[in-house]
């Protein structure tokens, strides 16, 4: 019987793993594929790429890795109400600059 317990419990803490952030990365993720004419929605994803987060999820950069360690994307994109915008300009810049609340590299947090 108490193994019944507990199976429930560990559920329950699996559940509460994983960034604050998550939806908000899935939702850039999301939105980099679908308004990108040259994207291999296959490769680009958060197990292949350096993520970071800054400004209380208002900034999202994402760099894309091929099997081999070549970069094959990336983006800065803000979020404002729900809704992303990819950013121009230097985004290398942008990246240095930023004070990350959050970093993800492969799918995995780092510090």
């Amino acid at each position: 019987m108490k193994k019944l317990l507990v199976l429930p419990v560990f559920a329950i803490v699996l559940m509460g793993c994983g960034s604050e952030y998550d939806d908000t990365i899935d939702g850039a993720i999301t939105y980099y594929h679908e308004e990108g004419a040259y994207v291999d929605d296959d490769i680009e994803t958060k197990d292949n790429a350096e993520i970071l987060v800054w400004d209380d999820g208002r900034y999202i950069s994402a760099v894309f890795f091929d099997e081999e360690g070549n970069e094959t994307g990336d983006f800065v994109m803000e979020q404002v109400r729900g809704n992303f915008t990819e950013q121009r300009g230097d985004v290398d810049r942008m990246r240095e600059n930023a004070d990350a609340d959050y970093k993800e590299r492969f799918g995995e947090e780092i510090d």
